[in-house]
């Protein structure tokens, strides 16, 4: 009932993105040209919303909880808390969907790791590499390590992409037959070696002051209520860009940047071909065989 359902965009004119002129028309153009290729990014998992109901240039808010403030055709999910009591967050499963949230002037989505089918059980790992300013060209180095070193090491399966911010996330699809409790702790040992070999460039310090300009291979969103950016999601931004899924091959170009994409240019680039990550879920295994490699190597280093 819900997919068929017609939402009209209210106070379309209305400037989000006053740099370049975008309005909420513009946004929620662009969010249904690029529907067919982010709702399967979106489907079946808890969303946290980043709102921003007089535009960028105006502080935001996130929202995770919408209580009795959606309609009920929107899907949700009850999500439970460590020592707060339990919240509703919605999950965006069809184009009406996504049409409600951007009305509600949404304009970047970040979805759980995990689905309802079993909240403590990831479907995917993201390591996110958000170097410092002037950094991204060891943003793209860290990126192709950490393939190498997961493809070749644990026989996975990467995708990368541009946050649209100022980084790169690499992903592996998985499939969720583990809980974040193993997951987390595999990404944590995949980041210290990638750091051990590379120590001049990368680090999992968490401390800033630690890391002494290295950049800091973040793989602490794969945790239970961690949530990461949509690939094709809007960032709030001037210019209105883009978390962009990319061809590996894409990174060689010198001239590449995180923002590299945005709301008019990525319609245009999935009309001709550009999608990646089309093959993304098709490509997810059981994490099991790279688990119990790593154990085997962790207990090799202890004899």
């Amino acid at each position: 009932m819900n997919a068929d359902k017609k939402i009209i965009i209210t106070h379309p004119d209305k400037v989000l993105f006053p740099e370049a002129g975008f309005t909420k028309q513009h946004l929620a153009d662009y969010y249904e040209a690029v529907s067919g290729s982010l709702l399967p990014f979106l489907k079946n998992r808890p969303i946290m919303l980043h709102r921003f109901p007089q535009g960028i240039g105006h502080h935001g808010f996130y929202q995770k909880d919408i209580g009795n403030a959606f309609p009920d055709w929107i899907s949700r999910v009850l999500v439970a808390r460590e020592k707060q009591d339990p919240i509703e967050q919605a999950v965006i499963n069809t184009k009406a969907a996504l049409r409600f949230v951007i009305n509600q002037n949404t304009v970047v989505l970040h979805p759980w790791l995990s689905t309802v089918k079993d909240l403590h059980k990831p479907d995917k790992i993201i390591f996110d590499l958000d170097p410092a300013e002037g950094g991204f060209k060891t943003a793209v180095k860290g990126a192709l390590l950490l393939r190498g070193l997961l493809e070749k090491e644990y026989g996975l399966t990467c995708f990368v992409m541009t946050t649209g911010s100022s980084g790169l996330h690499v992903t592996i699809p998985i499939k969720p037959n583990h809980d974040f409790d193993a997951v987390r702790p595999f990404a944590l040992m995949v980041a210290e070696q990638l750091s051990a070999l590379h120590p001049a460039e990368f680090t999992t310090e968490q401390r800033i002051e630690d890391r002494k300009g290295r950049l800091f291979v973040d793989y602490l969103r794969n945790s239970y209520a961690q949530t990461a950016v949509a690939p094709y999601a809007v960032r709030a931004l001037p210019g209105a860009p883009v978390a962009a899924p990319l061809f590996w091959e894409e990174l060689a170009d010198k001239n590449l940047k995180a923002q590299q994409f945005n709301i008019v240019s990525m319609p245009e680039r999935l009309k001709n071909g550009g999608n990646p990550w089309q093959d993304f879920r098709k490509n997810a295994i059981s994490l099991t065989k790279a688990l119990a490699k790593q154990k085997s190597e962790m207990q090799q280093k202890k004899a």
